[in-house]
Parts: C-alpha cells; structure tokens; sequence
C-alpha cells in the first residue's frame, strides 16, 4: 500500500518516541512512515512496526534529517521534533488542505502552528522575518517552515536541508527561503500540529542544539541572506549531507563546545 507521508524525526529522546508514534496514529487516518534517526535503538515497543524506519547515525540533527529524506516513500513530507507529541486529526487536515487546492502543484506547501512550553505561537510569528535574523534578501511576507506538510519531490528538488547547519531551526528557515525563491505557494493553516517541550538553553540534552544556533547557525543564515547573491540560491546537492561530519562534537565529542 502507498505510503501518503513520510515524517522526519532526528532523535535522541527515546522516552518519547512510542508516545509520539501514537500521536501520529491520532493525527492522520493515511498511511504513513515515521523515519527515525539517532544513536540510540529503537524501544522494544516499536521494533517490530511495518511503519516506522530506523536510521542509526551520530551526526548532526539536520544530517540526521536529510539522511532520513533519502529513504522517504511518501507523496508528502514533514518533520517533528522528538520532545513532540502530534495533535489530534492535524496532520489529517494539512493532507486534506492540500489536496482540496483547486490549482494544487508541486510546489503547494501548508505550514501549521504549534505550542511551545505551553503556548501557541503568534499568527504573525509565522514570518521569517519576524522569528529569526533580518535577511536583507528576504521578503517580508515569506514564511517559516518549523512545521510544513510538502511533496516529497519537491523538497527532493531543491535538494532538502542544507546540512551545514547544525541544529533543525535555521536548516527550516533556509529551506523555506529556497522555497519560496523557487515559487513556493505558501497556505498558512494556523492551526496548532505539534504540541513540543522547551528546556533551558544551556543545560541538559538541549545544550548542544543551543549552542549550535546561537554560535554557528545564525551566523551562517545571517551571512547567506544579507548577500545579494542568495537570491540565484535556490537547489543545493541533495548529497551533501556527506559533507557534515559523521559524529557531531557538540552532543558525542569528549566536550561539548
């Protein structure tokens, strides 16, 4: 049977994942694949489902990312993150969303909202502008992809995630610029997908994910889109999840930076 949706999922919070794979069932009525990507096996409650594929690797989250993409089966894709849990017939609705557009394309995308420590984000925090670094390249009325349901082929096209980034955000952003420079028909569905925890910047598993955007990430954003040049940037390799190293420092190294 045709898979309809592959979802993402860089990994290492193992406690949540059989609740978040539940979730998912609650969430959509289509088949689907949960791709699971991380140092840590599979909890015996899930080792046996058809559904889900597992993908051991100590990169990078964003690495881990685009390494699950290239196993993707379904029409559609979209990511999670792994301190999430999916909400009730969301994903359900964000299919339908898109497949009910009369003029639909490839190149249809419908972003959602979600909660964060417990609170629904803003409409008008949806902006790229508005939720990371000015790009002096980029209009003011594109928007983020932090939760975005889009055709596999599409993402496939323009190459996926741009695995220099370290940590899942920026890699979105970016994702979203090429989009939208690609012609990109953008539906806002505000209406909350994922129900996500938020920890403490500098302490616990979420350190590492900090550091790499405040030290790292935002500097490589800021410095593509303040350059005119970005605008011809559209696809990048869709490989080039090979150039990021195989064990990300940060979480796996004798230290984290």
């Amino acid at each position: 049977m045709k898979v309809a949706i592959s979802v993402l999922l860089p990994a290492i919070r193992k406690d949540n994942w059989v609740k978040l794979y539940n979730s998912l069932k609650e969430s959509t009525s289509r088949n689907f694949e949960l791709i699971i990507i991380g140092p840590y096996s599979l909890p015996p409650e899930l080792q046996n489902i058809k559904c889900i594929k597992y993908i051991k690797d100590y990169g990078n989250p964003v690495r881990a990312s685009q390494i699950g993409a290239m196993v993707a089966e379904g029409k559609y894709i979209t990511w999670a993150a792994d301190d999430g849990v999916f909400l009730e017939g969301a994903l359900e609705r964000a299919i339908d969303y898109l497949e009910s557009k009369p003029d639909k394309h490839m190149k249809d995308v419908v972003i959602n909202n979600y909660f964060e420590a417990g609170k629904v984000l803003p409409e008008h925090v949806l902006k790229l502008k508005v939720a990371y670094p000015h790009g002096n390249f980029i209009p003011d009325d594109w928007y983020i992809f932090n939760v975005a349901t889009m055709h596999t082929d599409f993402f496939y096209e323009l190459g996926g995630y741009d695995c220099r980034y370290e940590a899942c955000p920026f890699a979105h952003s970016d994702l979203a610029v090429r989009a939208q420079r690609s012609g990109a028909e953008v539906h806002v569905h505000n209406e909350a997908m994922l129900r996500c925890g938020h920890m403490p910047g500098t302490t616990g598993d979420h350190a590492p994910i900090h550091f790499a955007q405040l030290t790292h990430d935002q500097q490589l954003y800021t410095d593509t889109y303040d350059n005119p040049r970005s605008v011809d940037r559209i696809n990048i390799d869709l490989e080039n999840w090979k150039d990021a190293p195989s064990i990300w420092e940060r979480r796996f190294g004798r230290k984290n930076k």
